[in-house]
Parts: C-alpha cells; structure tokens; sequence
C-alpha cells in the first residue's frame, strides 16, 4: 500500500518520517500492532476488514488512519496488551488496551 522505506517508531519520541506520511494521505493519525503469530494475523485482518481499515507489514502491522479509541478496541479485539499510537506532530505512545 505505501511504498516507504521502513518507519521505526519510539514510544515516547516524535516521527517526522510518520507525521509527512500522515499529512501526504490526509490522515492524522496512526495505529501499530505485533501479529507475529498465525492466529493473530488472521484476527487482525478480520478486525482490519469489519472496521474498514486495511493494515500494510507483516509481523508488525501499521494502520493509517486509526484514532487512539479505535486503536485500542482493535487491541482488545486480537488479545494485546498494547498497542502503538501515533497522532501527527506528537510524540508516539504505547497505549494499554486491559
């Protein structure tokens, strides 16, 4: 889907590389969740596909888009701990779904 050399997030650090990403497709915002297993990634994609998202990564999986509340709800959905958050122009946040 984007064709970016890879964005490394850092909770607790600003992403200029994920803010100018987010402002070329008119988003605001950005959800990031591990999938490392089989079983999560088919429930990740089915979340992804009942809420009209589509996730691009294998392994770690990011969602254009996503608002901090529906991040959360997805990582509730497919049983995280927690899940990564990145609104443009702050700084990326690890967000407990429990």
């Amino acid at each position: 889907m984007f064709r970016e050399a890879a964005i490394r997030l850092r909770v607790g650090e600003s992403n200029p590389q994920l803010d100018a990403l987010l402002a070329r497709v008119g988003q605001e915002s950005a959800a990031c969740v591990r999938a490392g297993r089989e079983s999560v990634r088919r429930d990740l994609a089915e979340a992804l596909e009942e809420r009209g998202y589509v996730g691009t990564g294998e392994g770690t999986v990011l969602v254009v888009g996503m608002p901090r509340g529906e991040a959360k709800l997805l990582g509730q959905k497919i049983r995280q701990r927690a899940v990564i958050f990145h609104q443009r122009g702050g700084r990326t946040e690890l967000v407990f779904v429990g």
